[in-house]
């Protein structure tokens, strides 16, 4: 935990915002905020949304906002089949990463490294919020 907390005081985007403690949590919160409402229109509806304006205002003051975005944007969303993703996700919510770019979700399959992902612009990838739970191999 304490690497991660020194690590996100480190991090900065090239050429846009600076993505330090405050806007990490303050993304996590919104990320948060944003997957019970997408969860409580599932169950309302037995399926999740086709865009963040099925949840608003009802569920939602506002589009969620992506913090580390150049310009202003929602997060990006994106319904997936539970079957062809292979953490059985039913959609996806992302901010882009080190590159700058909307990349529709793209993640590296090896999500261990994220937190510095978020300032690297090592190539096409984004901050998937709904990751699976990391388990570290013995």
């Amino acid at each position: 935990m304490q690497a991660d907390l020194t690590a996100a005081r480190e991090l900065t985007g090239s050429g846009r915002r600076m993505i330090n403690l405050r806007s990490l949590l303050e993304g996590e919160r919104i990320a948060i905020v944003t997957m019970i409402a997408l969860e409580r229109h599932r169950i309302a509806h037995g399926d999740y949304p086709k865009s963040f304006a099925e949840l608003v205002p009802a569920l939602l003051a506002r589009e969620p906002e992506d913090l580390w975005a150049a310009a202003p944007q929602p997060l990006g969303y994106k319904r997936v089949d539970p079957a062809a993703d292979r953490h059985g996700r039913g959609y996806l919510l992302y901010a882009v990463a080190g590159d700058g770019l909307d990349n529709a979700g793209l993640s590296p399959d090896d999500d261990t490294e994220w937190l510095s992902r978020l300032s690297r612009p090592d190539g096409p990838a984004d901050f998937v919020w709904n990751r699976p739970a990391f388990t570290p191999t013995p």
